[in-house]
């Protein structure tokens, strides 16, 4: 609603301003030297807010794919592992370069579908997916928590289909090959930590032997331990927890009975396979 005074300026002339307060937008004032001039500018200044009020631009349409980009550079991307990083910075350079000047409001199922094919060429559909995929949580943030978008029209295109994964068994040959080397190399703990790495199938970051100080022990993730909890029972006390893990200090007498234990785990899964079979 508008509302109107006047007063005398410097040069001794009324002037009136006309000041606008509508709820939920900035206090518009102005001065005019006649009254006429005044409820004009008014008026339609009403008008605009009005408009804006009953038909707002959405959000999509102020934004472009540079905005959603770089915010996300900005607060997203830093919070993950510097790998991924290195990776969806490239990702999200390639979107830039040929979407960045696009409104939100323009990306479109058609649009990334075009896009999607020429990802395609040259690529395989594991990569295609990654490039998508960063995309996809990017308008996911905009949409769920900056309300730049109402929707994500990355998730209503199809993804290429990856291929399965190949897993990879050592062959008996190999297995006996492999103990072989580990028993004439000149660490004295490697065949015994192949052996437990060959038996619970922990990964060689989640264990690890730890000789320091006269101290023996095994270096475990927690991970690791929920899956060998048979393995607390020959660990002497004294276990002491690490962020993530905990050091296990262990006899050396006791390596001979882990070696020893290992047949019997491989008969184990022999039986399992003849089961399956």
């Amino acid at each position: 609603m508008a509302t109107f005074d006047h007063r005398r300026g410097p040069d001794g002339k009324i002037v009136y301003r006309v000041r606008i307060r509508r709820k939920g937008y900035a206090t518009q004032t102005a001065t005019f030297s006649k009254l006429s001039e005044a409820k004009q500018w008014a008026q339609i200044t009403e008008g605009t807010v009005l408009e804006a009020r009953h038909f707002p631009t959405p959000e999509a349409k102020r934004h472009t794919v540079t905005d959603l980009i770089d915010r996300y550079r900005r607060e997203v991307l830093p919070h993950k592992k510097l790998s991924t990083i290195k990776t969806q910075r490239q990702h999200l350079c390639w979107w830039q370069t040929r979407l960045g000047h696009c409104l939100l409001a323009d990306i479109t199922p058609a649009v990334l579908v075009e896009y999607r094919s020429i990802l395609a060429r040259g690529r395989a559909n594991a990569t295609v997916v990654r490039y998508l995929a960063v995309l996809s949580h990017a308008f996911t943030m905009a949409m769920r928590e900056w309300q730049w978008c109402e929707d994500n029209p990355v998730r209503k295109i199809s993804k290429p289909k990856e291929p399965r994964g190949r897993v990879r068994f050592l062959s008996d040959d190999e297995r006996e090959r492999l103990l072989n080397a580990c028993k004439v190399s000149r660490c004295p703990y490697l065949y015994t930590l192949v052996i437990l790495a060959l038996s619970t199938g922990a990964k060689s970051t989640h264990m690890r032997f730890v000789h320091s100080c006269g101290h023996l022990g095994l270096f475990l993730s927690r991970s690791t331990l929920d899956h060998c909890g048979d393995l607390r029972g020959i660990i002497e006390p004294g276990a002491f927890v690490l962020p993530g893990a905990m050091f296990l200090p262990m006899s050396r007498d006791i390596l001979p009975q882990i070696t020893a234990a290992f047949p019997l785990v491989m008969e184990i899964v022999n039986v399992g396979k003849m089961a399956a079979t």
